[in-house]
């Protein structure tokens, strides 16, 4: 790992400085936002903090993470999973594998939780989830071109013979 995105807030993090990974690696803290919280301006702004770092090869690997895994985390991945073009079905389904650890499952369910984030995304223009995504990142001013950057990234490239 070179860098551990933590999407933990200042009061999460208290007098935190680094990484607890090590030295060599570098801690970028950005506090962000879950599930409708996403479509606020303070989310958007916080996730277009969050994309810049995907977009940087010489940041890779690359570890995100908030205290559970699930929230902000799963905020984080659904917006990349989406562009990369896992349909909605598979994202539902990553997201729940994330609560199967979690004791308070009377809260945590679509209803309460997840179906706020992806209804951000419904709302916005594009036929499938991967262009809702796409447009939510143009909207937060990054271009077609950083986005296929961040596909050239994170996806395999087929061997051609």
């Amino acid at each position: 790992i070179k860098t551990d995105i933590d999407l933990r807030g200042e009061t999460e993090v208290a007098c935190m400085g680094a990484s607890p990974l090590g030295p060599r690696i570098w801690w970028c803290n950005v506090s962000s936002s879950a599930y409708e919280g996403m479509g606020s301006s303070w989310g958007k702004q916080q996730f277009a903090k969050v994309f810049r770092v995907f977009l940087d090869e010489d940041n890779y690997p690359i570890d995100f993470h908030c205290i559970a895994g699930q929230d902000r985390t799963g905020a984080v991945a659904f917006i990349i999973n989406g562009l990369l073009g896992v349909d909605l079905n598979e994202l539902y389904l990553d997201w729940e594998a994330t609560g199967f650890w979690n004791p308070n499952s009377e809260h945590f369910n679509h209803k309460n939780l997840f179906n706020k984030l992806v209804n951000v995304f419904l709302q916005l223009p594009g036929n499938n989830i991967r262009e809702k995504c796409e447009y939510y990142v143009r909207e937060i001013g990054f271009s077609d071109y950083e986005i296929e950057k961040l596909r050239s990234i994170m996806l395999e490239k087929p061997v051609l013979h």
